[in-house]
């Protein structure tokens, strides 16, 4: 006994990416990606994202239409910066279908409601979060010896963007139940601020 995948997905896309070696002792990098990606389901086991149509090809949860990704480094002396901004579009969000069984009683049927407050449609992912941007920064202070002290900031500005949505939260609990209806609410966004600090030293 076994089973397998009927499911089809493709991905396709285009990456640019630029290079400065030297413009007044900066040194980095540019690099922008366009991709799209779409599918029948979401993983090689499970089933159609649409049961209704199974083989109509939808966009996918990464599909992520727009990256860019920046990162400099120049030394001051001893001292040597390297900021980084990475920044991309949104993430499709929303099942199929337009109810959600009733929490409380599994024969009722609620509405689900988008972002504007209204009944959604049947058809999946058809939102998309916001953009998230990302800002870090590391700073390195030279020793000597290929030793330096170095200091790393994630997330400099500490902000909260939001990566996923659903109805429900990552232990399956109803978050989004408002009672008379569902609504779609955050269940990951960006790592919050994180500092590392060390020396780091080769032998």
């Amino acid at each position: 006994m076994g089973y397998y995948s009927v499911g089809e997905a493709s991905m396709r896309g285009l990456e640019l990416k630029v290079t400065a070696r030297d413009i007044s002792g900066w040194s980095g990098w540019l690099s922008y990606t366009l991709s799209s990606a779409k599918g029948t389901g979401t993983l090689p086991t499970a089933g159609s994202i649409d049961p209704e149509n199974p083989g109509t090809k939808y966009r996918l949860p990464w599909d992520q239409r727009h990256t860019l990704f920046i990162t400099a480094s120049k030394r001051f002396g001893r001292w040597e910066l390297n900021p980084s901004v990475e920044w991309g579009s949104g993430f499709p969000y929303g099942g199929p279908g337009n109810t959600e069984p009733d929490p409380r009683d599994p024969d009722v049927e609620l509405p689900v409601f988008g972002p504007d407050g209204k009944q959604k449609s049947p058809l999946p992912n058809q939102f998309r979060t916001g953009s998230h941007l990302n800002v870090s920064l590391n700073v390195r202070y030279h020793l000597g010896n290929n030793s330096y002290y170095y200091l790393c900031i994630q997330n400099l500005f500490n902000r909260r963007d939001v990566l996923v949505k659903d109805l429900y939260d990552v232990t399956g609990a109803p978050a989004g139940f408002r009672g008379d209806h569902w609504e779609y609410v955050p269940i990951s966004r960006l790592p919050s601020r994180f500092v590392v600090m060390g020396i780091s030293r080769q032998f």
